[in-house]
């Protein structure tokens, strides 16, 4: 079972840290320690695909242009980026259809043919951030994505970086960046072979069919241009399915 522990905070994990490893708050050693933290997060988000971790977006295609960083379009909104699920493409204000992944094999076998419409079919990941959509769009609409979002970099009064659910913050940040200081690594990999560690991510998936069942508000999507929640976002019905 998960720890009682009623904070959110980067500096209370941190004191949490130094009490338990006994290690100095200055220096190298304290950056060691945001390390440390940082990679039990990691690990943890690279254990399953969490509810948590998913996120949806939306970028306006531009006239001739086919190509788009997801990390930089619409203000940078999907600079959190991981890895990418679905991409839709709306058809006017009220339906959108889902695209149709390729890879750049097949997008090069199409590419010249029917290179613009006003309507696009398909996408193609370059790299883990960059998008062609195909036929490329010779209008300007509104391109929604959902994807899985990367555990950022812990540093201090970050508090809102902490995307572990509260009642695991005790046992993946503090126990296990522990475990990571006192085997003298930060690498997150290494926390396979921590069984509190693993035990714990144990618990947490046990408990995640409860927090995805769509009567929980928070398994909306919340479009970046308004506050109510699109019901097409649900992340247990067809848009998050494979």
């Amino acid at each position: 079972m998960a720890t009682i522990w009623n904070t959110a905070s980067v500096s209370a994990i941190l004191s949490e840290v130094v009490r338990s490893t006994g290690l100095a708050d200055s220096g190298a050693t304290q950056t060691r320690m945001y390390a440390a933290i940082t990679s039990a997060g990691i690990a943890a988000c690279d254990y399953r695909d969490w509810w948590f971790l998913r996120a949806s977006d939306t970028f306006d295609t531009v006239d001739g242009t086919a190509s788009y960083d997801l990390t930089s379009v619409g203000g940078g909104s999907m600079s959190d980026i991981k890895s990418i699920q679905q991409v839709w493409w709306d058809t006017d204000s009220t339906n959108r259809i889902r695209l149709k992944l390729l890879d750049y094999e097949q997008y090069l076998l199409i590419s010249n043919q029917e290179t613009t419409d006003s309507t696009t079919r398909t996408y193609t990941p370059i790299g883990l951030n960059t998008i062609l959509l195909h036929p490329g769009p010779n209008v300007a609409k509104e391109v929604t994505v959902h994807y899985t979002k990367r555990h950022p970099k812990i540093v201090a009064s970050a508090d809102a970086d902490l995307l572990i659910p509260l009642d695991y913050h005790y046992p993946i940040y503090v126990e296990g960046a522990t475990w990571l200081l006192q085997h003298e690594t930060t690498d997150p990999a290494a926390l396979k072979n921590s069984p509190a560690f693993q035990s714990a991510l144990q618990d947490i998936a046990m408990h995640a069919m409860d927090e995805q069942d769509s009567s929980n508000s928070a398994n909306y999507f919340y479009p970046s241009q308004g506050s109510v929640p699109d019901p097409r976002g649900l992340t247990d019905m067809s848009e998050w399915s494979l």
